[in-house]
């Protein structure tokens, strides 16, 4: 049964992991169509790809975090309301997950998904910018 619970839960993972990306390029898109004219102004002028795709970039990079550190906060709170108060009180010989472990995997969470934003970002604007 755990085996099975498992497989689904990667198989989740998998489908937030991919519902992430075709957010991210979406908001992006539709981002880059909201200021189109600013684009056009700043190749007028004569601006850098780099110059253009930046703002993009950053602002990806930012909601990401913001999203990651709810993300976070909330398996910490649940994590100490749940296990850290409740279960482990209950069977004090069971392996559960702590709040301190949610501390652990919080920085590979922000490297994690700081890297979905720029790559994410990075291909969308290069496919629907075509600077």
């Amino acid at each position: 049964a755990i085996n099975i619970i498992t497989a689904v839960m990667v198989g989740l993972a998998a489908l937030t992991l991919v519902s992430a990306v075709l957010l991210m390029a979406t908001t992006i898109r539709q981002a880059a169509f909201t200021r189109r004219r600013e684009i056009a102004i700043m190749k007028l002028v004569g601006a850098s790809n780099r110059t253009i795709r930046t703002p993009f970039i950053l602002e990806t990079v930012v909601s990401g975090l913001i999203g990651v550190l709810m993300a976070i906060g909330l398996l910490w709170v649940s994590a100490w309301a749940l296990f850290d108060r409740y279960l482990l009180r209950e069977n004090a010989g069971t392996a559960f997950i702590s709040a301190g472990d949610v501390w652990f995997i919080a920085p590979f969470l922000v490297l994690g998904v700081v890297l979905l934003a720029v790559g994410t970002s990075t291909v969308t604007l290069w496919r629907y910018l075509r600077v």
